[in-house]
């Protein structure tokens, strides 16, 4: 049956809500610094130090790998043997997070301290809301995103109101929905506070374009499959994130066409899980990871030598 969970998972932790003079997208100003996932420092003790700072979803987060073997994890570590100097990375990525979380979380981050490489790093589903969060095939319903306690109590003892529950979100889910102007709006004027921060403190702001790393079995899909929806939704998606990131990213590097056939770079317990989840695998596996990593160091590595002076 349904199993609905009330567990703290790893998201926006609590006071960091948007209040009702700002959004999630661009936080008022006084918001609390956002606490970090993790943070790790590299060649320790070889001055300057350099800080890397990484904004995401679950892709950064590095879900379903250890820390060490995440893409942001990576990244410092290649950037301090590079350089030769103490790299420390700190990752604000959240599960479950949105555009606006990645954009809101960092730019928070940047009004309490000065960096100096940022990575906000994109998913094709990014433009979406959702108030359920999927682990290893079990549903799982964020309490940060009900509104209300009727609804969360109603939701928390009814086995019913449950089943209607997930029923409605596995009906609204199934084809693909096209995000809304104002969806776009607010993440666009995001990007743009983002960008004014980033440059009037001299801090290199890099964004990327992450897909889901099972993209490549949706060309083997059957026409009727639900992951075939999915795969509709998220290169809909995807797009809509590239035209924003074209338009409002100094630098972008679009990773959206990292992987292909010959490369099988998701986890397998989700592709295992896929017949019995009808969802496509989503996240990287180590060595998806490290062709993240791969792709964006000389990004990364030119951000850092062509860094301008804060304003």
């Amino acid at each position: 049956g349904l199993r609905l969970c009330f567990e703290t998972l790893p998201s926006v932790a609590s006071g960091e809500l948007a209040t009702e003079s700002g959004t999630p997208c661009n936080p008022v100003p006084g918001t609390p610094l956002p606490v970090p996932a993790w943070s790790e420092t590299f060649n320790t003790g070889s001055l300057p130090s350099i800080e890397l700072v990484v904004s995401g979803d679950s892709m950064a987060l590095g879900a379903g790998v250890l820390a060490e073997e995440s893409f942001p994890w990576l990244l410092g570590k290649k950037l301090a043997q590079q350089i030769n100097q103490q790299v420390t990375v700190t990752n604000l990525s959240i599960n479950s997070g949105t555009g606006c979380d990645t954009v809101g979380r960092l730019l928070t981050y940047l009004r309490h301290k000065q960096p100096d490489l940022a990575v906000t790093a994109f998913f094709a589903d990014d433009l979406q809301k959702y108030t359920g969060i999927s682990q290893q095939g079990v549903l799982y319903l964020d309490p940060q995103k009900i509104k209300g306690l009727p609804t969360q109590a109603l939701l928390t003892h009814s086995y019913a109101a449950n089943w209607f529950w997930w029923k409605a979100i596995d009906l609204s889910s199934s084809e693909a929905r096209a995000p809304s102007e104002l969806e776009k709006t607010v993440l666009q004027q995001g990007l743009h506070s983002l960008q004014q921060e980033a440059a009037r403190q001299g801090v290199r702001s890099l964004s990327t374009l992450l897909a889901p790393a099972g993209a490549p079995l949706c060309s083997s899909l059957r026409p009727e499959s639900r992951p075939l929806h999915e795969c509709t939704q998220l290169q809909r998606g995807g797009e809509e994130i590239r035209a924003l990131l074209t338009q409002n990213s100094t630098d972008f590097v679009d990773l959206s066409e990292l992987w292909n056939l010959s490369v099988t770079a998701f986890l397998p317990e989700e592709h295992t899980a896929m017949n019995e989840t009808q969802r496509l695998p989503i996240h990287p596996n180590t060595f998806g990871h490290n062709a993240i990593a791969e792709a964006l160091f000389p990004a990364l590595l030119s951000g850092l030598s062509n860094r301008k002076p804060p304003h």
